[in-house]
């Protein structure tokens, strides 16, 4: 944005935040990182000079605002990352979640298993369990697992039209 002279900055976003005791996605009012405070504020002076208001506290952004957003995988469940790896990879998905930059949690990775054996979608509550016939339909969707899951079974159930109307 060339033309930007100034900005004004609160110092809040919504995000979408995991919360794992209900196994769920939330979109909450939380406060920035320091690292997105710093490039909202590269936003003014580019191409010419410009003025940050930032409508918070030197204290505050010391002690509220963590250094860096935190990764995707810790603001999500895992029952989506699961089921798109398994479909893409003929191995255990778990050593792929403990390789990545910032791994998520274990207890995450189970909840997200037995997700998505109660749900059908895997043959066992673990990673040693296969995507069911519903889940490789569902993995090839790429929808919301429960979405994707209420349309497989529309079509088992031979109401299709009904079952993606609802979705």
């Amino acid at each position: 944005m060339p033309d930007v002279d100034h900005v004004i900055c609160l110092g809040v976003h919504k995000q979408v935040e995991y919360n794992a005791a209900v196994h769920r996605t939330m979109l909450s009012p939380l406060w920035i990182s320091r690292a997105s405070a710093v490039q909202r504020a590269g936003r003014t002076g580019r191409t010419r000079p410009g003025t940050v208001y930032r409508l918070y506290s030197k204290a505050l952004f010391e002690s509220k605002m963590e250094a860096f957003d935190s990764g995707e995988m810790a603001r999500q469940p895992l029952d989506g990352v699961i089921v798109q790896l398994r479909s893409m990879l003929d191995t255990n998905v778990v050593p792929v979640l403990e390789s990545v930059l910032t791994p998520p949690p274990l207890e995450h990775v189970g909840k997200a298993f037995e997700s998505l054996y109660s749900d059908g979608l895997l043959s066992a509550a673990d990673d040693n369990g296969v995507l069911t016939s519903l889940g490789g339909f569902v993995a090839k969707l790429g929808l919301d697992l429960r979405l994707g899951r209420l349309i497989g079974l529309g079509a088992m159930f031979g109401v299709l039209p009904e079952a993606v109307s609802s979705a």
